[in-house]
Parts: structure tokens; sequence; C-alpha cells
């Protein structure tokens, strides 16, 4: 997928997150990966929670064309 396919999809999107804690009908979710965890873990259960789409850097975890895969989140 390319960058302006993915901006058409934020813009469409109703915000962007981070935190499965907080994530909300309609938002843009980002797999973000630090020392001590891996947000690509987290992308089903964005999904699941009503994000329309997540982001994320690790094929294992794409599941259908909701999961949009880059090279780096």
């Amino acid at each position: 997928m390319t960058i302006p396919e993915i901006y058409s999809h934020f813009l469409k999107s109703t915000g962007v997150n981070t935190d499965t804690r907080t994530v909300q009908k309609g938002q843009f979710f980002v797999a973000l990966k630090g020392g001590n965890f891996n947000g690509n873990l987290y992308a089903d259960k964005a999904i699941e929670l009503g994000a329309s789409f997540a982001l994320i850097d690790e094929v294992e975890y794409q599941k259908d064309e909701r999961y949009i895969l880059v090279d780096s989140c």
C-alpha cells in the first residue's frame, strides 16, 4: 500500500491511537514498538475494539485488509 493510500484511510478515521486501552471506534491504530512492548501484538485487540485500521510492521499479524503492513511503524 502506498503512502497516499494510507493517508486516505487516515483521513477517513476518527483519529489515531497507539494504546488499545483507549481505542475508540473508527480510530487508526499504529502498532508502536519499544524496549518493553510490541504494538503488533495488540493489533487484533484494536480491531476488535473498533479501530478501522491497524498499521503494523510484522507480516505474521496481518489478517485482512484492515491490517496495513509497512516497513516500520
